[in-house]
């Protein structure tokens, strides 16, 4: 171009006219690319600006927490919540009068016969859960690379730490077995077995020739829990709670008297001595409808397959109590090796409802208020993962079977669930904000005789 007088490029020049390639014709564009390509050590770029260069990237998670614990709370959910009221017991009639009776013309009038009573005691129990940010945390949570408001989550998940406290106090196992045996203070339980127990709990500690109580002092590291006085067993002795420190629970009512050590098994023919319940000495009572639940299914510590004729045993014996069984409870094992069973015989299905009942009273067929479940018969099957698996050995089997007659389980409620906050620094002594969630509250079964429970189950 006239008067151009910028330079010229590489390819502008390697087309020139008067450039000639070595065969004698103007060089094409073709030969400008193998020029390039040929001439690579020319354009290389050897040290790049990459991402993990340091100062040029940093990882940043933002401030959204998306919890990935299972906090469901079936059976707590499942139970019907009344108040407390102004007493701290109940009175049941446990024995009929025995005076009916045909008379004959002219016969006797039948002696007259006064009924039996039992009178139960309970209190309420008062789980608590305690959180704490330091003021530190709280302002470094709230600049740009912060968790954002650091108390607020804590709050937050506390509280469905706190029902999931509740509902797995009341699934806590009753007993189960030491790994090594007992000579002093310490009990080594076999792995996640100390989970059954909490700090104030008065244990039983039980083999073939002994049975020696203590109250749970520390729960340790390493499966490991220390008692106030030396408690002696041997391996494979059997650790049960007598009395809770907190909720009573379920597997602590739905169990048996037994009379002495030896008489149910775990895995190595030990027995252990009776789960009390309030203030019930299961040994000492003699009213059998504070000793024994309906019917207590075991197989000295030898797992079974859970089938249909175990579970239509627990139905009858309840219906035979009087009662009428409308839910059974269990873990997501033994729901997998019901439905397995009975697909082929189509017992089994989800057409049911399940009605959370209250003072004697539910709602009306037709009326949309429930929830759309799995039943078997007709009765109600649900799945909770708090539900105790058997541990045999350190080895984990199936999960315990509980059919229940709901109408006779509550949850007395003495103290609504509570939140306390307190940022004052001189009381506390030191710069941080504490919080707390309480409850008071108990978990109570009017007749035992209309609950039953299965285990000695293997997993599917």
């Amino acid at each position: 171009m006239v008067g151009d007088t910028r330079p010229k490029t590489i390819r502008e020049i390697l087309q020139d006219t008067k450039f000639r390639n070595k065969w004698g014709r103007k060089t094409s564009l073709e030969d400008i690319d193998l020029y390039n390509a040929s001439a690579d050590d020319l354009f290389k770029t050897d040290d790049p600006l990459i991402s993990s260069d340091t100062g040029v990237y940093t990882e940043t998670m933002g401030q959204k927490v998306w919890d990935s614990l299972n906090n469901q709370t079936v059976f707590y959910n499942l139970l019907r919540k009344v108040p407390w009221g102004t007493d701290n017991g109940w009175r049941v009639r446990n024995a009929r009068q025995t005076s009916s009776g045909p008379v004959s013309e002219d016969g006797s009038i039948p002696d007259s016969d006064v009924a039996a009573y039992k009178e139960v005691y309970s209190v309420p129990r008062w789980p608590v859960s305690h959180g704490e940010v330091s003021i530190q945390a709280q302002y470094l949570s709230n600049t740009r690379d912060g968790i954002g408001n650091a108390i607020g989550k804590e709050m937050e998940f506390q509280e469905l730490d706190h029902i999931k406290e509740i509902n797995k106090e009341m699934l806590l196992a009753s007993a189960v077995e030491c790994d090594t045996a007992v000579t002093n203070t310490t009990i080594s339980l076999y792995t996640g077995m100390l989970a059954n127990f909490r700090a104030g709990d008065t244990l039983a500690v039980v083999d073939d020739d002994s049975i020696n109580t203590a109250t749970l002092t520390t729960i340790g590291a390493s499966d490991t829990i220390t008692a106030s006085t030396t408690a002696t067993g041997d391996q494979y002795a059997v650790v049960c709670a007598q009395a809770r420190a907190g909720i009573t629970s379920l597997d602590d009512i739905v169990n048996v008297k037994l009379a002495a050590t030896g008489t149910r098994d775990l895995s190595h023919a030990v027995g252990w001595p009776d789960s009390d319940v309030w203030n019930i000495d299961r040994s000492a009572a003699t009213a059998a409808q504070y000793q024994d639940c309906a019917l207590y299914s075991a197989a000295s510590g030898t797992p079974r397959v859970l089938t249909t004729d175990l579970l239509d045993a627990a139905i009858r014996a309840i219906r035979e109590n009087g009662g009428k069984p409308d839910l059974i409870l269990t873990g997501w094992d033994q729901i997998d090796a019901l439905a397995n069973a009975e697909e082929s015989k189509q017992r089994f299905n989800i057409d049911g409802k399940f009605t959370v009942k209250r003072g004697g009273e539910s709602t009306l067929q037709g009326h949309q208020v429930g929830f759309d479940v799995a039943t078997y018969r007709g009765i109600a099957v649900f799945g909770d993962n708090d539900v105790y698996k058997l541990n045999i050995d350190g080895t984990e089997k199936g999960s315990i079977v509980y059919v229940l007659d709901t109408e006779s389980l509550e949850v007395a409620v003495a103290q609504q669930t509570q939140f306390y906050e307190s940022d004052n620094f001189i009381a506390a002594g030191k710069l941080n904000y504490d919080f707390i969630l309480y409850s008071g509250l108990e978990l109570r079964c009017y007749d035992i005789r209309k609950q039953a429970k299965i285990w000695d189950l293997s997993a599917p």
